[in-house]
């Protein structure tokens, strides 16, 4: 049965690793064992010689999803790739598959932030409800808006004292 994993791999190397993985796979005739090979990126615009253009911004630097059914012979496929440094939460032989519940969070995670990239949709001294992180449900008033890494910096009332934070796009929504 194929179930999900996450691979920690040499930061950077991301995309060659899923490359080198699929050509493996299909070289060994091994695409029964593998289901999808996931590296979490959006693509963003941003400002580079005075033009716009696209580009893909790894949201999990050094780890790729992969969801694939785990016996000997995929272990040892996945492990001889190069900059591949193996299994996260596992011991030594035997990886831990992830949850469907944590696959579905995370994978609405990236859903959530592609969409973030497609443009702002936030107001300076707009108020925005806080829907993730340590001040989930509190509210705040937006101060700045780093739309190149889709970032607010909010003013938050905690404890009597407005104290400034920074959150993503994907935290906060319109109230």
């Amino acid at each position: 049965m194929k179930k999900w994993y996450i691979l920690h791999i040499v930061g950077g190397s991301e995309n060659s690793v899923k490359r080198q993985l699929e050509e493996q796979i299909t070289k060994k005739q091994k695409q029964d064992f593998f289901e999808q090979i996931v590296v979490p990126a959006v693509s963003v615009s941003v400002l580079k010689n005075n033009k716009m253009v696209e580009v893909s911004k790894t949201l999990m630097p050094s780890y790729i999803l992969i969801k694939m059914e785990m016996n000997d012979e995929t272990w040892h496929l996945v492990n001889s790739i190069p900059k591949v440094t193996g299994f996260l939460g596992s011991n030594k032989n035997r990886p831990t598959p992830l949850s469907e519940e944590e696959v579905e969070t995370m994978l609405k995670n990236l859903t959530a932030a592609s969409e973030d990239q497609r443009g702002c949709e936030y107001r300076v001294g707009e108020t925005v409800a806080i829907t993730s992180g340590p001040f989930d449900k509190f509210s705040g008033i937006i101060e700045e808006i780093d739309e190149t890494n889709s970032k607010l910096r909010l003013s938050v009332l905690i404890f009597g004292k407005q104290v400034p934070i920074e959150l993503q796009f994907h935290q906060v929504k319109k109230q």
